[in-house]
Parts: C-alpha cells; structure tokens; sequence
C-alpha cells in the first residue's frame, strides 16, 4: 500500500523543518561568547533609525560583555558606521505554470570604523551574504516564516563577521580617549542641561 503524501503531511513536515532551523539559528548566538577582545573600552553606533544589524551587534555585545556602547559619539574612543543595509531576493526557478519555484535571498551591509578623531580604523567594507529557498503556493505563512529566519541568520553572520574584524583593530595611544574625559563630558552636559540660557540655545533661522 501507497503513502499518500497529503497536502497536511507536506505542511506538517515543512514546519518541522523551521523549527528546526529556528533551533539552530537560537543556539548560534551563543557560539562567539567570550571569543572576542577590543583595543577600544567604548564605541557609538551610528547606524539607521531601526536597523536590525544595530540591534543585533547590541544584543551580542551585552551577550559577551566586550565593549561599552554609548548614546554620545563624543564619549566614544571609536564610531562603528552603517552606511548600506539592504535586503534583496531574486528568483532562481519557475514551475510548468510559471510560478516562482526558488529564491535566492540576498543580505548586504556596508560598514566602517573611525576614532572620535576621524581616524580611519576600517575603510568602507562590504559584505554580501545569500541563501537559497524553495517556495510553495500552498504553504505561504510557513515560507514567509522561513524567509524572515534566513535574514535573522544572514543577519547574524554578517554580525559576527563585523565584530571579528573590529577584534582585529589597534589603537594608537593618542587614538586612547582618557576615562575621566568621558565622566568630565557628562558632568558639563548634565551641568548646562540645567542651566537657564545654557549651551542647548536655538538660533534663528537665516543666521
């Protein structure tokens, strides 16, 4: 007697394999814990307004405790800079309908680094990332669920290829910024914050 491969069957079999992947994907954050030294105590994020790749390198800085993140460029020895982050898919194959039958997912991010200074540290790299994935009519919630864990895992990887290459980095001793020149710039901020007429005047417009 015949299996009889439903469409229930394919469905049922289909999510086991993203929840598989998504155990995978959860148990690869853990893998770099600990692996990583910076030349560099504090670093400011300038990257878009809700990046994911902010929130990803954030979660896994707090996760190996490496570097201090701060809200204030001026209080960073080094500027970690997202200038491209973009996601792209592309079709590899249709069926005899003409119905898209695989994809190609592209993920590719753009970053650099600099001291508070200007100096260079790492110039303007891309990097490029890509995962295949078929696709079914039938089974479109599971597939978009599968495509948006194959961006969290480019994501990922592309993270921890940045921070792999900022461990690498060194400092020159004028690149260092003293720890009480970061607590001094807080203590002037929060002093003039509560000064009437201080710093934090807006000029007109025109001038």
């Amino acid at each position: 007697m015949g299996i009889t491969h439903s469409p229930y069957l394919r469905s049922i079999t289909r999510w086991l394999v993203v929840i598989g992947l998504a155990f995978m994907l959860a148990a690869c954050g853990f893998h770099l814990r600990g692996d990583f030294t910076f030349a560099f105590k504090s670093m400011y994020m300038n990257f878009p307004s809700g990046s994911p790749m902010s929130r990803l390198i954030k979660r896994l800085n707090r996760g190996m405790q490496m570097t201090k993140i701060v809200d204030n460029p001026k209080e960073a020895e080094v500027i970690l800079t997202i200038s491209q982050e973009r996601e792209k898919q592309k079709t590899l194959s249709y069926d005899n309908h003409g119905d898209a039958r695989e994809y190609a997912l592209f993920y590719r991010v753009t970053y650099s680094l600099r001291t508070q200074k200007g100096k260079e540290l790492v110039a303007p790299t891309t990097i490029t990332l890509r995962r295949t994935m078929t696709y079914d009519d039938s089974e479109d919630l599971a597939k978009e669920r599968e495509k948006r864990m194959l961006y969290a895992d480019m994501q990922q990887d592309i993270a921890q290829q940045i921070l792999r290459r900022l461990s690498k980095v060194t400092l020159d001793p004028e690149d260092i910024l003293p720890e009480d020149k970061q607590a001094d710039d807080g203590m002037i901020q929060n002093q003039n914050a509560e000064m009437p007429g201080g710093i934090f005047q807006i000029e007109p417009e025109g001038q």
